[in-house]
């Protein structure tokens, strides 16, 4: 099965990392393209596979449990039937080429017509960057509400709401811009372009975008959340995230109030799924960071991004994507995605998962962040559902922590007598191998203290030792100069991975304090990249 690398760069230090413990589902012989991704009520997963139907995944085998040529995207209602969108061009005369269904016991019924109800009402018509001669329609993505499901129509521009009794009604619309086309120029080459890829270099310097949403969730808050693609050149950097009101009616987004733009400080790019976890994160699946032209000219790849609602802060879970289409967070935390979903080798992939206990921690990303890489796997063998953010890290963790996100050898030697029964002796002698400790009972250190709690002074010897971190000429804090590690403390200063203890004034470092598991993530994190 194929793995995503997540890769960290700090100086010179370059370090690849699949995520450890990840369990992919089961092979299944897709016909392809995947479309849509969502776990299903019984912890398998639902797979809206376009070449046939829709597909369930357990964590042994697959099996297609209803035919449905062109579906693009599938969920359970509160009955426990399904709903799906198609999307499939009317020119292909598969009937009802774009609908929403109904997928019952006794058989798949439309809902409703959407390419009949574009062509009645169209709502982009007076868009005066499209015009009114702009009749399509793909229904992409969809979520449930109650007693309606709510529907992403891509080429339509506009969010739907289609009640169970086939009524059909636009909550929101997603304008149309004006966009720079040097980026695409710059992507194939211009002036110097040659076949097709020439008559790019044509272009105005600027020309219309549709907006294509290709993706709706319901989030915490009871909003509705639709993430956009943003269609030809294909510009990075200019997919918007907007916020519709349930209250929301005919909203035309960016000017009315019950639909607004959220993550304007984010350059997002071609954003293909949005979804949220248990806990809340919202996750931004992105079909490639330079935008889908590049996608198709099978330059660069995907992202997904895990942010807060409230902060609006991201990171970056996964890079290096090939083509993903759609993502999913289990009941149980884990994350999974669709990739390579355009091609036959299409597969859907375990990228990680979040855990139950970290819900509003300021840390939660960066706990997040080490789970997908997976240098952390949780507190609570085997479910390992819980992160434990607030217990001490002790240094048994702390070695295994740092033994993961460096990718350090397993050692010959065993260096401490009191680390027998622990589970983390290997990575203690390849941290004592490597040079990053050297013991806890000084001048003999024949010991390591496994079980004893890690200080924020000796975490920042640990980090030290670890990248290699030069000696700063500033003094940054006003507490440390009575602690061994007062070096150490100024070095992680100057380096950007520490702030301080007590903000805002942050004069202060706190040497002797037990450093949380979650404080460890967020040290972790600044030491490895700067992701935010």
């Amino acid at each position: 099965m194929r793995r995503t690398l997540v890769v960290f760069v700090c100086a010179a230090l370059l370090v690849a990392i699949t995520p450890a413990g990840a369990a992919d589902p089961p092979d299944f012989d897709y016909a392809t393209p995947l479309f849509g991704l969502n776990a299903d009520t019984d912890g398998s997963l639902l797979v809206a596979d376009a070449g046939q139907g829709i597909v369930s995944l357990g964590t042994t085998a697959g099996s297609l449990i209803a035919e449905l040529p062109g579906v693009t995207d599938v969920e359970r209602t509160e009955d426990g039937d399904l709903v799906a969108t198609t999307g499939q061009p009317p020119e292909l005369s598969i009937p009802g080429g774009m609908a929403l269904y109904l997928i019952t016991d006794d058989g798949t019924e439309m809902i409703a017509d959407l390419w009949a109800w574009e062509q009645e009402n169209n709502p982009d018509q007076n868009d005066p960057l499209i015009g009114d001669d702009n009749v399509e329609s793909n229904p992409q993505d969809l979520a449930r509400i109650e007693g309606a499901t709510l529907v992403a129509d891509a080429a339509g521009n506009v969010l739907l709401e289609v009640g169970d009794d086939g009524s059909v009604d636009w909550k929101a619309l997603f304008p149309a811009r004006s966009v720079s086309t040097q980026p695409l120029k710059d992507l194939v080459g211009c002036p110097d372009a040659e076949g097709d890829a020439a008559d790019f270099c044509a272009l105005p310097p600027e020309m219309p975008a549709q907006a294509v949403p290709t993706s709706v969730a319901v989030g915490p808050d009871g909003n509705y959340y639709v993430g956009e693609l943003t269609g030809f050149p294909g510009t990075p950097g200019m997919a918007r995230i907007w916020k519709v009101s349930p209250d929301a009616s005919h909203a035309v987004c960016g000017t009315d109030p019950g639909c607004e733009q959220v993550f304007e400080s984010r350059q997002f790019t071609a954003i293909i799924d949005v979804t949220f976890g248990p806990d809340g994160t919202f996750y931004v699946l992105e079909l490639n960071e330079d935008g889908f032209m590049a996608a198709e000219l099978g330059i660069g790849g995907g992202s997904l991004n895990a942010c807060r609602l409230d902060t609006e802060a991201c990171v970056e879970l996964a890079t290096g994507l090939v083509l993903p289409t759609a993502t999913t967070v289990a009941a149980n935390g884990s994350v999974y995605a669709t990739i390579a979903a355009l091609t036959p080798q299409a597969d859907v992939v375990d990228l990680g998962k979040e855990f139950s206990d970290d819900n509003g921690s300021v840390h939660e990303l960066n706990i997040a962040l080490l789970a997908a890489a997976g240098i952390t796997r949780g507190c609570n063998p085997p479910d390992n559902d819980r992160f434990c953010p607030d217990e001490g890290t002790t240094r048994g963790q702390m070695a295994a922590f740092l033994v993961r996100a460096l990718g350090l050898p397993a050692a010959a030697d065993d260096a401490f007598v009191d680390d027998e029964d622990s589970i983390f002796e290997r990575d203690i002698n390849a941290l004592a191998a490597a040079g990053i400790t050297k013991g806890c009972n000084p001048p003999d250190n024949d010991r390591f203290c496994p079980g004893g709690t890690v200080t924020r002074g000796q975490m920042a010897a640990f980090l030290v030792r670890a990248l290699g971190l030069p000696a700063a000429a500033d003094d940054a804090f006003v507490d440390d100069e009575d602690s061994i590690f007062e070096r150490d403390i100024n070095a992680l200063a100057a380096a950007g991975i520490t702030k301080g203890c007590n903000p805002p004034d942050n004069d202060r470092f706190c040497p002797d304090e037990i450093v949380t598991r979650a404080q460890m993530a967020s040290f972790l994190v600044r030491a490895l990249a700067d992701l935010r």
